[in-house]
C-alpha cells in the first residue's frame, strides 16, 4: 500500500525538490498531499508538470495555522506521516518582521502538533529545523544544545522545544532533521548562491555583507531529500538527525568560484578579497551575523547516508539550473 503523506512548504525550495524526488525516484510509492500557503517565495511551478496533473499528488493552498483545514487533511486523506518544512526561513527578513516568523514557524508548528494528536494515526511526524538552532559553532555553551542569535533561529528553537514537548507529554511519534545551508534548484532569489548566479548573469555587481569571511556548511538539496527519505523509512523515534557535509566555504569563496564558473575568470592559485574588487560590492553587515555553524552527522552516517556527488559538480549543475530558466532570472531582475 502507498504511504500517505503531507508536506507543509511545498511549492517553496527544499520540499518541492523532495515532492519531485519521491515522484522521479520512488513512482507508485507515495500518494501526497502538498499544504502551502503560497507566500513570496513560493511556486506552483516548481513541482513538475507531470505530477501536478498526477492523481496521487494534491496541492492545497492553505496556512498551516488553520486548525479546521489541517484536521480535514488529516482525515480525508488518511495521512501515515508529515514531512513539516513550511517556514519563514530568510535570516535577514527575521530582523526586520520578527513577529512574522512567530507566526509562520511557532504557531503553525504548535497547531499541526496539535492536529496531529488529536488525529491519533500518524506514524510520523517529521519536523524541518536548521543548524542555526545550536548558534554560532565559536560561541557554543558547553551542555547547550539550542542556543540561537538571531529571531529566526530563535522561532526554530522554540519550534524543536513544542516537537519534544508533544514527543514526551502525548508519545507523538516525532523526529527532527536539523541541516547546513542548502542549495541548488529551484531556491528562491534571496538566499546567497542563487542570487550571486542571477546577478553574475545579469552582469551586475555581487553585494557582500560585512567582509565576507563567515562561513557555512554547504549541502545539496538532492541529497537533502536522499537523507530525509533515509529518516522517514530507518530514522528512530524521538530522535535529531543532523545533515552536514564536509563543504565549508566562507562567502568570499563561493563568490570566487561562481565569478570563476560564470564568467571564466582564473584567479591566482594565492588570492585575496581585492582579487574581487571588480566583482564584488560590500556593504554594511547585519548587527549580528553568526561566524560559522557546525552539525554532527554521526547518526545519519549511522544509516547509511552518504553525499551524492562534490561541491564543484553540484554547484555546476545549480548555475547550469538557473541559467536554462531564464524565466527565473527575469522575475527577479528589479529586485536587487
Amino acid at each position: 500500500m502507498k504511504t500517505n503523506l503531507l508536506i507543509t512548504g511545498g511549492c517553496g525550495f527544499i520540499a518541492s525538490n523532495l515532492i519531485n524526488y519521491f515522484f522521479t525516484e520512488r513512482p507508485n510509492q507515495y500518494k501526497i498531499v502538498n499544504l502551502d500557503k503560497m507566500d513570496y517565495c513560493a511556486n506552483i511551478n516548481n513541482i513538475l508538470p507531470e505530477i501536478q496533473s498526477s492523481p496521487e499528488y494534491v496541492l492545497i493552498p492553505g496556512n498551516c495555522c488553520s486548525s479546521d483545514l489541517v484536521s480535514n487533511i488529516l482525515s480525508i486523506y488518511k495521512i501515515d506521516v508529515i514531512l513539516h518544512l513550511a517556514a519563514q526561513s530568510h535570516v535577514d527578513n527575521s530582523f526586520g518582521n520578527s513577529l512574522q516568523f512567530t507566526q509562520d514557524n511557532i504557531v503553525a508548528t504548535h497547531n499541526l502538533l496539535e492536529c496531529s494528536k488529536k488525529y491519533g494515526k500518524l506514524t510520523k511526524f517529521i519536523y524541518m529545523s536548521t543548524d542555526e538552532v545550536q548558534g554560532d559553532f565559536n560561541l557554543r555553551v558547553d551542555g547547550k544544545a539550542l542556543n540561537p542569535t538571531n529571531p529566526y533561529a530563535a522561532t526554530k528553537a522554540g519550534c524543536e522545544l513544542l516537537v519534544e514537548s508533544y514527543a514526551k507529554s502525548f508519545k507523538l511519534p516525532t523526529i527532527i532533521v536539523r541541516s547546513n545551508n542548502v542549495y541548488g534548484p529551484r531556491q528562491f532569489w534571496e538566499k546567497l548562491i542563487p542570487r550571486f548566479i542571477t546577478l553574475l548573469t545579469q552582469g551586475k555587481k555581487l553585494t557582500i555583507q560585512g567582509n565576507g569571511q563567515q562561513t557555512r556548511v554547504f549541502v545539496y538539496v538532492r541529497d537533502v531529500c536522499s537523507a530525509l527519505e533515509l529518516i522517514m523509512e530507518k530514522g528512530a523515534l524521538f530522535e535529531v538527525y543532523s545533515i552536514g557535509t564536509k563543504d565549508e566555504y566562507s562567502v568570499l569563496e563561493i563568490s570566487k568560484m561562481l565569478i570563476s564558473e560564470i564568467n571564466g575568470i582564473k584567479f591566482p592559485q594565492e588570492w585575496t578579497k581585492d582579487d574581487l574588487s571588480e566583482w564584488v560590492n560590500y556593504v554594511q553587515d547585519r548587527d549580528f551575523n553568526d561566524s560559522r555553524y557546525l552539525v554532527d552527522t554521526t547518526k545519519l552516517d549511522g544509516l547509511g547516508w552518504t553525499q551524492s556527488d562534490t561541491f564543484a559538480t553540484n554547484l555546476r549543475e545549480t548555475i547550469n539550473w538557473y541559467q536554462n530558466h531564464p524565466d527565473v532570472l527575469l522575475e527577479t531582475s528589479d529586485r536587487h
